[in-house]
């Protein structure tokens, strides 16, 4: 199939296909937008720690060598906010050429870290019940 015949395909589809497919590239539009300018530091005072200052939460921050979406360097910004504060946190970097997406396919190094980091918080959490 040549490029001529892939744009007449395109042509082809009716006015409502062509309204999906417009509201949905919209609705990515504005939820990559909304991503883009939330700064959870501003809503305190440009202090990230504070926002996770009375969190009990055990954190494991996992960051992906390609995401363009949420770089390395935003998460760790955001473990050196949660070590600021005393919060029981983990951090691992993955390499992984899948970009933003990686943590939806398969990736083994990934898939072995939170395999391990589940199995192991879980046996910590079933101890204490014993």
């Amino acid at each position: 199939m040549d490029l001529r015949q892939i744009f007449k395909l395109r042509v082809i589809l009716d006015t409502k296909d062509l309204c999906l497919l417009i509201d949905l590239m919209l609705i990515v539009i504005y939820i990559t937008r909304a991503m883009d300018y939330f700064d959870l530091s501003k809503q305190y005072k440009g202090n990230l720690s504070d926002a996770f200052k009375k969190t009990k939460t055990k954190f494991f921050v996992i960051s992906f060598t390609s995401d363009w979406l949420y770089p390395t360097s935003e998460n760790r910004e955001i473990v050196i906010a949660l070590n600021s504060i005393g919060a029981d946190v983990g951090f691992v970097e993955i390499e992984s050429d899948k970009g933003h997406d990686s943590f939806l396919l398969d990736v083994p190094s990934f898939l072995k870290t939170l395999g391990d980091y589940i199995n192991s918080t879980y046996k910590i959490i079933n101890e204490r019940r014993i």
